[in-house]
């Protein structure tokens, strides 16, 4: 199926139509550092009249392969895409609504809406779990697989000064 649908006929017929796809993740996320690999986004959406308005809504799911960003791990998990759009062909409605996309022509994708939405989704700050400790920055080792014997107790020399006022 495809993720087009004609405006005026969900808006005049009165009925909701039903939207799926595929969107290729991999080339959406090219050149970005903190995305390792990404399977097809399925996407299953429907459009429904609402009142001078289409609304669209659904979701996209996809597996992904994120780097952590404490301890540049790689670990998966599943991107969930929430899709809401309303579409109207009448000014009104975006003026009062700015959330509302004024459409001129009949046939509507919601492939860069999706796309949009997936590039959202993507976390700011990946981590492969809440409590990751990250890499140590003496040795480099990764914290979580291991404790290293770094020593983690100098002071700044820039408060060495100060040391002996506190004594």
């Amino acid at each position: 199926m495809s993720l087009e649908f004609h405006y005026k006929e969900v808006a005049a017929g009165g009925r909701s139509v039903h939207l799926e796809g595929t969107i290729d993740l991999d080339a959406l996320f090219r050149g970005r550092r903190e995305v390792r690999s990404a399977d097809d986004l399925e996407v299953v959406l429907t459009a429904r009249p609402a009142m001078n308005r289409v609304r669209v809504e659904g979701d996209g799911k996809a597996r992904v392969v994120l780097v952590c960003s404490r301890c540049l791990t790689d670990y998966e998990d599943t991107l969930t895409v929430p899709v809401l759009e309303q579409f109207s062909q009448h000014p009104e409605e975006q003026e009062a609504d700015e959330d509302v996309h004024l459409v001129k022509e009949d046939r509507i994708d919601m492939r860069p809406y999706v796309e949009e939405a997936a590039l959202l989704e993507i976390p700011f700050i990946p981590l492969c779990r809440d409590d990751c400790l990250g890499l140590c920055p003496e040795c480099g080792a990764n914290r979580n697989e291991q404790t290293c014997g770094c020593v983690r107790d100098t002071k700044d020399p820039r408060w060495l000064g100060l040391e002996d006022f506190f004594k």
